[in-house]
């Protein structure tokens, strides 16, 4: 199946002397990360008759255009407590906009997920992080949306 995908990257790094320099300071961070992604597939050959089977889960024909978007907003608290750990609060929401991808793949129409989380770093070698991911939406296609997970990593870097 022949298909055509755009995506569109922000970033605005956060920094104290920035237009959002007051967000920042009011949050009593030292810096931040502000992203946004809209992404789009197109199926422009796209069978809709109903004589090829898709696998999506409600029997409803996909679309040939899907697309939605993500935002992740973090901000470093270093040395947080005058320790040598730094903390980073983050949280990631996305959102499947409209349409509904063949395969779900990268879009299910209504489908949306937001992940909180808190980021450590100890001496820039080891990292931790405590995730919590909440989905909901996109009625029977979102196969993930009773799935909530908790989740808790830990590296090393050497």
């Amino acid at each position: 199946e022949k298909k055509w995908q755009a995506h569109l990257t922000a970033i605005y790094l956060l920094g104290p002397s920035g237009d959002l320099g007051w967000l920042l300071r009011g949050l009593g961070g030292a810096e931040g990360t502000l992203l946004a992604e809209a992404a789009v597939a197109h199926y422009p050959s796209l069978d809709r008759s109903g004589a090829r089977p898709y696998l999506l889960t409600d029997y409803t024909l996909p679309s040939n255009t899907s697309w939605g978007y993500v935002i992740s907003f973090n901000v470093v608290y270093p040395h947080f407590l005058g320790s040598e750990i730094n903390v980073t609060p983050q949280i990631d929401f996305a959102h499947d906009v409209n349409g509904t991808s063949p395969n779900t793949i990268p879009f299910v129409e209504g489908r949306k997920a937001v992940t909180p989380s808190l980021n450590f770093e100890f001496m820039n070698r080891w990292r931790a992080q405590l995730a919590y991911t909440w989905y909901s939406g996109g009625g029977g296609n979102n196969l993930l949306k009773d799935r909530d997970f908790l989740s808790f990593n830990v590296s090393c870097s050497f």
